[in-house]
């Protein structure tokens, strides 16, 4: 994830959009995020590993969720306009997905009833991703604003738990060394994956 927010998400953002509402945007997905796991904190008792690994999937996937609703606005936006191109669009879609479902499914591997919960993470994204493309196809060009801020707070949220929940906790865990060489080797693979696919 901190390779998709450092080489894809941050220079993407900042060079077709307002620094401004980016900034704004950030700030909101940090607080909200924030905010969201001090109410998981206050109804998860997160003392024993099981329920830890939940709050960091659940929060991992309201991150994904909210970052989903800049994607489908940009994609319904952009279904209007004679430069859509259904192929290439999806095509980036989908492999942008890659490294999020990666990180879902790495968060999911210690949940009990990790089954159950790959079918109602999956649904629940779709959904948000299926109404985002329909709200964007309905206000069609004119949510440039909206879209700024809204992919700004795509940026803080995902931030948020890739620093707080995910990095934290595995430096936690491992030596300073072994957790620099998995960072490394991760912010690698991304780089690499995102120069292929572009």
């Amino acid at each position: 994830m901190l390779g998709l927010i450092l080489f894809e998400l941050l220079p993407e953002s900042f060079t077709q959009n307002s620094w401004m509402g980016i900034v704004l945007g950030v700030l909101a997905g940090i607080l909200s995020m924030s905010i969201t796991e001090n109410l998981l904190h206050r109804n998860l008792n997160v003392a024993n590993g099981s329920l830890e690994y939940m709050h960091s999937f659940i929060l991992l996937l309201v991150a994904i969720g909210i970052h989903n609703l800049p994607t489908g606005l940009a994609l319904g936006t952009t279904m209007k306009t004679e430069a859509f191109s259904l192929s290439s669009l999806l095509a980036a879609l989908i492999l942008h997905h890659i490294p999020e479902g990666m990180a879902l499914m790495g968060s999911m591997a210690f949940v009990e009833s990790s089954s159950v919960l790959f079918v109602i993470s999956a649904v629940f994204l779709a959904i948000v991703l299926g109404a985002s493309i329909f709200a964007g196809f309905l206000i069609g060009d004119h949510s440039y604003k909206l879209n700024t801020l809204l992919f700004g707070g795509a940026i803080g949220t995902l931030s948020f738990v890739t620093f707080h929940e995910i990095l934290w906790k595995a430096k936690r865990k491992m030596k300073f060394h072994e957790f620099g060489l998995y960072v490394l080797l991760g912010l690698l693979f991304i780089y690499m994956f995102l120069l292929r696919i572009h």
